[in-house]
């Protein structure tokens, strides 16, 4: 018997009313072969033993959690139980600090405070057992979990036989390239990393080892419910909407579409920091009656037994290995995701040389005013593409000031209009091309605009904007602002 638990046996102290009441009492189908039950959190079944082949590690069992959540480490001993116990106040936070970031965490605490009765046994415990609160609970923890073996821990057949019956694994090999013929599956890595962040619940379950670079899932849930509310808020179902969409609609759309976060990962293999990636996804939404997933979206949700109720946005991501690197055993991974700017639409103007233009940030609320310091129009020369299409080349330039000033990574200015499509030099009835020429690719349909994008230079202490391309100088141009909003913090998950 652990020490620290003989003295908290001999103490007399009653520490239910943290969550955790004393006691052997019943087994779960869930809890592992020759553990020993140290108490009870008197909550759906939650208890916390330590096995034999694991020696004074504290585990906590849930019997309600999902398949294969049900046993998760938590402290090193049962003295750092207890000096968990004195800085959580109860045993909620300790049990559920497996599926929480930092954040969610320590916010979970400051959400409920300690009672009296909590806090005097809390006292109690400290003072006879002479024991301190832990100063970064989550942080010792997080230690404790990442990196284990839970494929070590050992069930009693009751287990198996508990759980539901599993339709044959279909096969799964991941590439680096996603492609069979280049290349050599991976060598899969389960991680089973579950963390909240961004209003999400995001899962990585597993990474793949490949000869070329790591290959790692990064998969976030979104409740049906949210989809729907968004979809009827925006009238994109029951029906869709009969018109097109203008720009502004769609940008409104992205920005608050609640399966659409936009961000960058990198990873960090052995301390080596890999920023380079590629990357694809796929999206299972199955909350519209007419729904059928594609076959890949199926597969994430089978092949990681996700809720098929919920909607998911998988992600799969290549990290090539740094040039000269060889493929190593994988000592420690971190994955770092750096939320990006959401783009909101703001008000569109017309205003020439001198005039002021007074405008709300939509993301701040405040109050700003721009001041137009020249507005001219100006003719591109001619480039080698006009020998193969009639290209616009008559632009207005803005240049401008903002005060008080905005930071340049949060405010653009450009036209609001597309510009003028690019013609076609050549008919039907002109014949084929030379095969000497070479093949122009041009960005937009038959009939519809072209985007150009000219950058300006500005002059010491102004800002720049070049307006949409068209083929006579337009006198007038409607600038239309946008703004950027980070709407999260940058986060760490320590994988292994």
């Amino acid at each position: 018997m652990d020490e620290m638990y003989a003295r908290l046996l001999s103490s007399g102290i009653d520490p239910s009313p943290v969550g955790f009441t004393i006691g052997e009492g019943a087994r779960y189908f869930c809890t592992p072969a020759d553990a020993s039950i140290l108490g009870w959190a008197g909550v759906d079944g939650i208890h916390f033993i330590q096995i034999p082949a694991f020696g004074d590690t504290v585990f906590a069992v849930s019997p309600m959690n999902g398949y294969p959540d049900f046993v998760h480490p938590v402290a090193a001993d049962f003295t750092g139980f207890l000096r968990l116990l004195a800085a959580c106040f109860d045993t909620a936070a300790i049990e559920q600090a497996w599926q929480w970031d930092r954040d969610k965490f320590y916010g979970f605490l400051g959400e409920n405070a300690p009672d009296e009765e909590q806090i005097e046994t809390i006292g109690a415990l400290c003072e006879k057992l002479g024991i301190e609160p832990m100063d970064e609970p989550y942080e010792y923890i997080t230690s404790i979990q990442n990196g284990f073996d839970y494929g070590a821990i050992e069930y009693t057949p009751e287990f198996f036989d508990a759980l539901p019956e599993q339709a044959p694994e279909e096969e799964w090999p991941v590439y680096f390239e996603g492609n069979r013929e280049r290349g050599e599956p991976g060598a899969e890595l389960p991680l089973n990393k579950s963390f909240t962040w961004a209003g999400h619940d995001w899962l990585m379950p597993s990474a793949y080892v490949c000869h070329e670079g790591l290959v790692l899932d990064i998969l976030y849930r979104t409740p049906s419910e949210d989809m729907v509310e968004f979809a009827i808020e925006h009238h994109l179902w029951p029906e869709p909407p009969e018109e097109s969409l203008t720009p502004e609609q769609r940008e409104a759309i992205e920005a608050e579409h609640p399966m659409n976060l936009d961000f960058r990962p990198s990873v960090t293999v052995n301390g080596c920091e890999i920023r380079d990636f590629s990357g694809s996804s796929r999206v299972y939404a199955p909350c519209f009656p007419d729904y059928e997933p594609d076959r890949d979206a199926r597969r994430f949700v089978e092949r990681y037994g996700l809720d098929q109720d919920a909607c998911w946005t998988c992600w799969r991501y290549s990290f090539p290995w740094p040039e000269g690197a060889e493929v190593q055993e994988i000592r420690s991974l971190e994955v770092h995701l750096e939320a990006a700017p959401v783009r909101v639409p703001g008000p569109v103007f017309s205003a020439g040389a001198g005039e002021d233009v007074a405008f709300t940030n939509p993301v701040t609320g405040a109050e700003h005013t721009l001041h137009v310091e020249e507005s001219e129009t100006e003719e591109l020369p001619e480039s080698g593409l006009q020998e193969f299409s009639q290209l616009p080349r008559w632009c207005r330039t803005l240049e401008y000031s903002i005060s008080p000033d905005i930071p340049v990574e949060c405010i653009s200015i450009r036209d609001a209009h597309p510009g003028d499509p690019v013609r076609p030099k050549y008919s039907p009835a002109d014949g084929p091309v030379s095969q000497d020429a070479a093949c122009i690719g041009v960005i937009g349909g038959s009939d519809g605009p072209t985007s150009v994008i000219v950058g300006a230079p500005a002059r010491d202490g102004l800002r720049a904007a070049v307006s949409s391309l068209y083929f006579a100088p337009p006198d007038l141009v409607e600038w239309r602002m946008c703004f950027y909003d980070k709407r999260h913090d940058d986060i760490c998950i320590r994988l292994i």
